[in-house]
């Protein structure tokens, strides 16, 4: 018999087969936060200037929090479709609604008294935009919202996948997310020398977009990636230490017009890289550091701190707003809006979930008998 070529599998999208817990996770968030309040920290008065550097990773912290989450999403959604034959839409954006929405419009409400109050300045758009999710559309924006254009991000991504999911089903779905991936570069370049204001146009959808789908792609071929010796051989291998000097040193070049095209696809799936090594290996720094109780709770608090840092940690020069106190101010508030107010409404999420639950196990119960 002939040798031929080896049968390569075609990549098969399903839901998949993932650990119970994964601590790791809640570590990789917190590095995330870590980042964002580092590089927001640094302009301010009284920071180290020999830390003054940490400026330059910008956005790589959301970046990390938008694989992450087409990452979960994606894999709570085609489990769901798994264990009940369906994806529930209403049940999706009530539990989204559950966690996202009570801290954010604390943090609104706050910023409204202190606008009426004169402390702070909103410009024109900015509570209309913030409150609808659409302020990544919204330039110039106060400083005090203007880190709400990741959390639009986010909720544009909420609304869209979960309906292209159901509508165009696991396969269709993920194939538009690796189209996503191909595509969004070609929409980067573009813009960047079709639009006017180059800043203007960073918090856009379009252009984040791959980061997304990244994370929806991961999730949607992780068992078929789990088969893939090559691919295990990667995250395996001894020379992974240079996936994340890959994600700083590809981060550094987003911005320059000769790297723009590709610089940042290939950031987003070296992060996706990172993300699948900590979900499928053991290893010192997932199982000791990432999974270590005070990054796992740093990871827990990570929205509220998001949320709570924009006001403290300002180039505007007042006592609260000099490093250190201003990170220390954050954190406070942070404490404070995730033990009055996101915890209660987590509590209320997770007894839907066991609903949902007992729900699935009910119906395959009944397909059974059936």
């Amino acid at each position: 018999m002939a040798r031929g070529r080896p049968i390569i599998e075609p990549p098969v999208f399903e839901a998949p087969s993932l650990p119970r817990r994964i601590p790791a996770l809640d570590g990789l968030r917190a590095v995330a936060i870590v980042l964002v309040v580092l590089v927001h920290a640094a302009p301010t008065a009284g920071f180290p200037p020999a830390l003054a550097w940490v400026h330059t990773l910008q956005s790589l912290g959301v970046r990390i929090f938008f694989v992450i989450s087409g990452f979960l999403i994606t894999a709570l959604l085609l489990q769901e479709r798994e264990a009940t034959g369906e994806i529930s839409l209403r049940r999706f954006y009530v539990r989204r609604a559950l966690r996202i929405f009570p801290a954010f419009y604390a943090y609104i409400a706050v910023i409204l008294v202190l606008s009426a109050g004169g402390w702070i300045i909103l410009l024109p758009g900015d509570l209309a935009h913030a409150l609808t999710y659409t302020l990544n559309y919204n330039y110039p924006a106060a400083w005090e919202v203007w880190h709400i254009w990741s959390l639009s991000i986010e909720e544009q991504f909420y609304v869209l996948w979960p309906l292209l999911l159901v509508l165009a089903g696991t396969r269709r779905a993920c194939l538009g997310a690796a189209a996503v991936v191909v595509i969004t570069p070609l929409v980067r370049i573009a813009m960047w020398y079709g639009w006017p204001v180059r800043d203007e146009m960073a918090g856009h959808f379009q252009m984040v977009a791959d980061s997304l789908a990244v994370g929806c792609l991961l999730a949607g071929s992780y068992n078929w990636l789990g088969r893939q010796g090559w691919y295990m051989r990667l995250l395996t291998s001894r020379w992974f230490v240079l996936v994340p000097l890959i994600v700083l040193a590809t981060h550094e070049l987003h911005w320059r017009p000769r790297t723009f095209l590709v610089a940042q696809t290939i950031t987003h799936i070296a992060i996706g890289l990172c993300l699948d090594r900590c979900v499928r290996v053991r290893s010192r720094w997932t199982d000791g550091v990432l999974s270590s109780a005070p990054l796992r709770y740093v990871g827990a608090l990570s929205y509220s701190l998001y949320l709570w840092q924009q006001p403290f940690l300002t180039k505007v020069e007042t006592p609260l707003t000099s490093f250190p106190q201003n990170v220390v101010l954050a954190v406070a508030c942070a404490l404070a809006s995730y033990h009055l107010v996101e915890r209660p409404f987590l509590r209320l999420k997770a007894r839907l979930g066991q609903r949902t639950r007992l729900d699935a196990v009910a119906s395959a119960t009944l397909s059974e008998v059936r």
